[in-house]
């Protein structure tokens, strides 16, 4: 995979519109039994026809490596319509993307939470609408993002058995994925997602559901 040109702005479209949906399957008792992988979206890039942001995509990629090695009973991706009502939901095109990049993965193994517009209602959507039961849950997100994402997560009582971080399934796959993520890592961006992640996690000692930053998601998008 040319990874410079997978992640790059340069000719990324937006995924099929949602109206044309893929199939998903409708309940998580569809699945069988067996560890959940929920993956979270990050969102998309500044305009939002130029695609999934790097992390999103990264998330995608990182679940179907997971999926394919076998073992886990289906994939819930998580993100509601956060670039308006008209537009697809991040869930959807989470989806979408992992449809093109992993046509073998069946509708019958997804599920898309498609409401929540950050981390809190992530854990909190999940509970309530996807997980019929205790099930055991793989968190999947970017490394910046797992520590305050598994802790909010336990808040919402999701029994998450272990957190994975994107970038490190995504490195021990090729090279190319190891150099590619080690020069991300150093971008600026980067450095100020790191920041901002060290100052919301500060923010679960006083705020354990995350409400603060959930209005703040509301105004901005997604994180």
């Amino acid at each position: 995979m040319n990874l410079e040109s997978e992640f790059s702005y340069s000719g990324q479209k937006t995924e099929q519109s949602e109206s044309k949906t893929l199939k998903t399957a409708e309940t998580i008792d569809e699945f069988p039994e067996g560890p959940v992988l929920v993956v979270l979206g990050s969102g998309w890039r500044a305009e939002q026809e130029l695609g999934l942001n790097i992390d999103s995509k990264a998330r995608v990629l990182a679940a179907g490596e997971l999926f394919q090695e076998g073992g886990i009973a289906g994939i819930v991706f998580t993100g509601g319509k956060l670039a308006g009502e008209n537009r697809n939901s991040l869930a959807y095109d989470l989806w979408s993307y992992c449809h093109r990049k992993f046509p073998d993965i069946e509708g019958k193994s997804i599920l898309l939470e498609k409401e929540s517009k950050d981390t809190s209602e992530d854990a909190e959507f999940v509970k309530e609408k996807i997980l019929d039961r205790e099930r055991p849950v793989i968190l999947l997100t970017s490394e910046f993002h797992l520590s305050r994402a598994q802790k909010l997560f336990e808040k919402f009582n999701v029994d998450v058995t272990a957190g994975v971080a994107a970038e490190r399934i995504l490195k021990g796959k090729s090279p190319h994925y190891q150099a590619f993520f080690n020069k991300h890592e150093k971008s600026l961006k980067m450095k100020s997602e790191r920041i901002k992640e060290a100052i919301l996690r500060g923010l679960i000692y006083i705020d354990p559901k995350g409400s603060i930053p959930r209005r703040l998601a509301h105004r901005r998008g997604k994180s």
